[in-house]
């Protein structure tokens, strides 16, 4: 799938998975690792680069708030259904309550190959 095929599915409400995004990353973008803050959670190079993948293309496609959460995908739709553990995806349950707002990225660490 390339990336408006990706976009196309993803604006339509479909139901998307987390490895469909990743496999667009690794086909047709360039990714360098990234520090970034998630409404005070303090994320290093070293970790979360899946979160850092979905800011960055999310802020490169301007994408809704709705929209980047759904490129997590069934990591996203895991913390919707969980009733107990909330302590699981801390960097999805913090852009679903303060957005993009929150959001501090080096956004030009995702280019197009």
């Amino acid at each position: 799938m390339n990336t408006s095929e990706y976009l196309e599915q993803l604006r339509s409400g479909v139901k998307m998975d987390f490895s469909d995004f990743t496999n667009l990353i690794d086909q047709e973008y360039e990714f360098l690792n990234v520090a970034f803050t998630n409404s005070g959670l303090v994320n290093s190079k070293e970790e979360n680069q899946g979160t850092a993948k979905v800011f960055c293309f999310g802020l490169m496609y301007s994408l809704s708030e709705s929209e980047t959460l759904r490129c997590f995908g069934e990591h996203y739709h895991s913390v919707i259904d969980e009733t107990e553990n909330h302590n699981s995806h801390l960097n999805i349950r913090s852009f679903m309550s303060n957005g993009w707002k929150g959001v501090l990225i080096n956004q030009s660490a995702l280019k197009p190959k």
